[in-house]
């Protein structure tokens, strides 16, 4: 699992739950789009149920990623990167 800094974590490292922003699968959604620095931008779809990424406008590639966990979208995103290059 995704390690989540202090502040995104409640009483006893509990998510919190009342920012509808921080519901599990937006913060691991956060945290994909955190180990790309930020470069690709990643999503949970609440109606698909799957986690969502897209490039930069300026990257050789374009399209979007989809997977039904975060690991997979994080897998998703390296394979193209090892073909394409990293982002920018």
């Amino acid at each position: 699992m995704w390690n989540l800094p202090d502040h995104q974590r409640g009483p006893q490292g509990s998510l919190i739950a009342s920012d509808p922003r921080r519901r599990p699968e937006d913060v691991l959604a956060r945290a994909v789009q955190a180990t790309t620095r930020g470069r690709w931008l990643c999503w949970f779809g609440r109606a698909t149920r799957r986690y969502w990424a897209m490039a930069p406008r300026s990257y050789p590639w374009s399209g979007l990623l989809e997977s039904d966990t975060p690991e997979g979208l994080a897998a998703a995103i390296g394979q193209v990167e090892l073909f394409y290059g990293p982002a920018s």
